[in-house]
Order: C-alpha cells, then sequence, then structure tokens
C-alpha cells in the first residue's frame, strides 16, 4: 500500500490507506518484535485478530479501524465540502509479552508504542506528508485504556480515536 492524493473516487479508501501506510513504516511506529524493521510479521491490522483465535504470540499489535466520515460544512450548492474522518485505533499487548515468558515486557511494549503514535502524529514532516496528501487537522486522543484477562494471561489495551478532516471540492457538482 502507498500513499495517495484524495480523490471524488476515493474518498475513503485513500485516507484510509494513507494513514495505514504511515503507520505501519517501522520508523513512525516500531515493532517491539521487530527491532529491525524487516516487517516479519503484521503489526498494524485492520481487524482484530482476536475474533478468528485466541493467539497471544500475535501480539503486540495495532487495530487501524475503518473511518466514519461526517459531511461537515458545505457551501450552498453542496459543492465544496469540509470532510471529517474518525479511526478507531486499538493497541494491545500481553503483560509477559508474546512468549509469556518476562514480567511486565507488555507495559513496556504498551508505553513505546503509544510514544511513537503521539510522537508520529506530532511529527512535522508526517503532518507535511498528509498536508500533501489534503488532509488535515490531525488529532490523537486516548479515549479508554483496559487491563483484561483472557485465558489467564493478562493484556494491556488502549484505545485512542483518530481525526483528521480535509476540505473537498466535488468535481461531480
Amino acid at each position: 500500500m502507498a500513499t495517495a492524493n484524495l480523490s471524488f473516487n476515493s474518498l475513503e479508501s485513500n485516507p484510509y490507506n494513507s494513514v495505514l501506510t504511515l503507520m505501519d513504516t517501522r520508523s513512525n511506529i516500531a515493532d517491539p518484535r521487530d527491532p529491525n524493521g524487516l516487517k516479519s510479521r503484521t503489526f498494524v491490522y485492520d481487524f482484530d485478530p482476536f475474533h478468528l483465535a485466541i493467539d497471544f504470540n500475535d501480539l503486540p499489535y495495532i487495530i487501524l479501524e475503518l473511518p466514519t466520515i461526517d459531511y461537515g460544512i458545505k457551501n450552498l450548492k453542496g459543492s465544496r465540502k469540509q470532510i471529517s474522518y474518525t479511526h478507531r485505533i486499538t493497541v494491545r499487548t500481553a503483560k509477559r509479552g508474546a512468549s509469556n515468558a518476562r514480567t511486565d515486557i507488555g507495559k513496556t511494549d504498551m508505553l513505546n508504542i503509544c510514544d511513537d503514535m503521539q510522537q508520529m502524529f506530532n511529527s512535522v514532516s508526517v503532518k507535511q506528508a498528509f498536508m500533501n496528501l489534503n488532509l488535515y487537522n490531525f488529532d490523537l486522543r486516548k479515549i479508554s485504556v483496559n487491563t483484561y484477562s483472557v485465558d489467564q494471561k493478562y493484556l494491556y489495551e488502549a484505545v485512542y480515536e483518530l481525526t483528521y478532516e480535509t476540505p473537498f471540492k466535488d468535481v461531480q457538482a
């Protein structure tokens, strides 16, 4: 996947794919299980892998959900719009790591991943990359944190809401 400019035919796919590509770049968000950036495993998902099977070997990971879209400010003809996007992002780690062997490695993984996400969405170069794609005003908010047990293993989970917007001129109007 690559980043791509917003167009009338790709109001959902191009913004999503652009955010996914930049989040799945290891120099932006490091994978604790792939420190050399070889991308030997999936780190950023578009679905919750726990819905398929409870596999602790996949942890840690990030889930970037598909966006919800809101058409905000419009001109009288509706040809110019302010479109707002919202993604839900979930970060999940195992308290004792994927191998269930190291005490509290999950907390360290969680904090490192969350720090990387905050740094990425506040980075001038990443903001410029998004502006080049006509995407503006990125805001990453942590909306919940949780620690819970699955199959007698503790997990950390942080849920974020990523919002951004684009001014868009409808070429079909």
